[in-house]
């Protein structure tokens, strides 16, 4: 996202203007989106490997950020969809399943939420546990 939109995205955060905040991420997916459709066969394979690897980087906290958005606003069933979205870029993604978890909580759906909550605590301990340096010592 470019410094104007992310600096008004932050100044939405910041004042508690969940809805302005929202606005601002759609619109910012919209772009990205057109982004994608973009051809420039004049560059380079790498350059558009990179380009694409930012680009679902990009989406992907756009989607966490305007599920935690709709939770704020209590609209639960797009911060659903939000992390839904987010989980098919990244199936696995902590963030989203709590998100989704927490929503389907607030929603009542108590099963889906159980199963979205122990699955983002299940790859929390994971990540945990692959962030942790080697502590065997060896004598």
């Amino acid at each position: 996202m470019g410094s104007k939109t992310q600096d008004a995205i932050n100044v939405c955060l910041a004042t508690g203007d969940f809805h302005g905040a929202r606005k601002s991420y759609n619109e910012a997916l919209m772009l990205i989106q057109n982004f994608q459709s973009f051809s420039a066969p004049e560059i380079s394979e790498v350059v558009a490997s990179n380009m694409l690897r930012e680009v679902h980087h990009l989406r992907l906290t756009s989607f966490l950020n305007l599920s935690q958005c709709e939770l704020k606003m209590d609209d639960f069933s797009s911060a659903i969809d939000s992390a839904r979205n987010a989980l098919e870029l990244d199936p696995g993604n902590c963030k989203a399943l709590y998100r989704r978890g927490v929503a389907q909580l607030r929603q009542g759906k108590l099963e889906e939420a159980k199963a979205d909550l122990l699955k983002a605590l299940s790859q929390r301990e994971r990540q945990s546990i692959d962030s942790k340096p080697n502590t065997l010592q060896y004598r």
